[in-house]
């Protein structure tokens, strides 16, 4: 039987787990129908780092249903890279907006980026833009997967991006430092008067907590952004003892997620602006 419309999956993909929400929306409220989390096995030799979470994802979508749904994917940002690119006032057409992303990209990572698909987000005129990659291999595999299930695959969705509009609204300070980690990876990127001016991922280990201040303090030092070091507002939803955070000249505000929203229920205005589609 088809499901209605109003149902809706939604997929959190990691290199150690996929997370699969199917939610439905009522009047008033959205209410978990189902869900399920599938852990990744290894990576077998020759293959690249997220076959085995497309083959957790083919396994975990068994049980959560088919049908007339809406699929919505968050990438880890083990699965994304990012740049920030100036804004082009010369760019006429996807062609040329396409070649102008791929120089950045070429240049802050050092080899060819044709097996990647590229997006930009919409930031303001004139301002700073943040780029979003992914490899066309693990795309095509997403919408493979998701369509054989019968589900209408709407967007890939860069962590990064889909966390920073869930808290943007909180961010009250003239200068921000937005902290966002998981395990493994930590991205730390700063704003200014809400705009971009440094963002930057790195491979972290169990210690990255007691680290943060001297993290943030060679970030400070790179970013020649003044003499103010602004609020740090930090999202590690798999912190449970914060006490490992050192005390420090930082002030740092921690963001913690409602108990629906971690069950993967958010207003469809905190969906991320970057969509990424293979195509």
């Amino acid at each position: 039987m088809l499901l209605s419309l109003s149902d809706e999956v939604r997929i959190s993909l990691r290199p150690d787990r996929v997370s699969i929400v199917r939610l439905h929306q009522e009047l008033l409220r959205t209410k978990v129908v189902a869900s399920k989390t599938e852990f990744c096995g290894s990576v077998e030799s020759g293959e690249a780092s997220w076959q085995p979470t497309l083959r957790a994802l083919q396994t975990g979508l068994s049980s959560v249903g088919s049908g007339r749904m809406n699929a919505t994917v968050i990438l880890s940002n083990h699965f994304v890279r990012y740049v920030l690119i100036p804004w082009g006032n010369e760019l006429s057409n996807d062609s040329e907006e396409q070649a102008y992303i791929r120089h950045y990209f070429s240049v802050s990572y050092g080899h060819d980026v044709d097996d990647w698909v590229l997006r930009l987000s919409t930031n303001g005129y004139g301002e700073m833009q943040v780029a979003s990659a992914i490899d066309r291999g693990l795309l095509d595999g997403l919408e493979r997967i998701v369509s054989a299930r019968g589900l209408r695959f709407v967007s890939a969705q860069p962590y990064l991006m889909d966390e920073f509009n869930q808290w943007r609204s909180r961010f009250n300070s003239p200068k921000v430092w937005f902290v966002l980690a998981e395990q493994g990876r930590l991205c730390i990127s700063l704003l200014e008067q809400g705009k971009w001016r440094s963002l930057r991922t790195m491979k972290v280990d169990d210690t990255w907590l007691s680290r943060l201040p001297q993290l943030l303090e060679r970030e400070f030092s790179l970013s020649d952004s003044g003499a103010e070091r602004g609020v740090v507002f930090l999202f590690a939803p798999e912190v449970v003892d914060k006490s490992a955070l050192p005390v420090s000249g930082w002030t740092v505000n921690w963001l913690r997620a409602t108990p629906s929203e971690s069950k993967g229920i958010r207003p469809a205005s905190h969906l991320a602006s970057v969509k990424l589609r293979s195509g």
